[in-house]
């Protein structure tokens, strides 16, 4: 009997229940969760599959698109950094002398926006380009590693931060559990996505 591309894959990623076929692109097929919404590809991309993709959109101007459009990036950043400060105000805490992590940097805006705030900024990033732009920004504190590794500084954060980050994850849950263990206790994690 022939399968229905219609039928249910394998269980959500998040929260376990069960998917539903939505669309096929580039090659992949679509599901979205019928509990939680998650809208993730069947079969998940393997590590060279993930490295190759990316090779190529940096290869295709993905730096050059961040150039271009960074003025509306810096706004966005700005807005991000007024709601955190609002965030923390009701707790009544400060930004200066915070330690903070931004998971997936890229080239470092964010965090610059951060440090001029008094924050004590540091950056993981994959991307070996937007790795060497962060540094000449802020010298010794962008680490070109995974945060599932231990290739850098093994240390609390009083927040971290995952911008534009989740979407590209393949094991979400995994990521968010190691963030938690990164953090001080009373931490804040700030996490960001597109929404649709």
């Amino acid at each position: 009997m022939a399968t229905n591309t219609i039928e249910s894959a394998k269980k959500c990623l998040v929260c376990q229940n069960e998917q539903k076929f939505q669309f096929k692109k580039q090659g992949f097929d679509y599901y979205r969760c019928i509990s939680c919404s998650l809208l993730s590809t069947y079969p998940l991309p393997d590590s060279a599959s993930i490295e190759a993709h990316y090779a190529q959109a940096r290869k295709d101007g993905n730096y050059g698109l961040g150039r271009e459009y960074m003025k509306y990036y810096i706004r966005v950043y700005k807005d991000f950094v007024k709601k955190l400060e609002n965030k923390l105000h009701s707790y009544n805490i400060r930004l200066p002398g915070l330690k903070i992590l931004d998971i997936g940097c890229f080239t470092g805006e964010l965090l610059e926006l951060l440090k001029e705030k008094g924050a004590d900024v540091y950056g993981l990033e994959l991307q070996d380009e937007a790795v060497k732009i962060a540094n000449e920004k802020l010298p010794w504190r962008i680490f070109k590693a995974d945060v599932l590794s231990n290739a850098f500084p093994q240390m609390k954060f009083d927040i971290v931060i995952m911008s534009g980050l989740i979407e590209h994850v393949v094991d979400p849950v995994k990521m968010l559990g190691r963030a938690f263990e990164i953090l001080n206790p009373g931490g804040i994690l700030m996490l960001q996505t597109p929404s649709s």
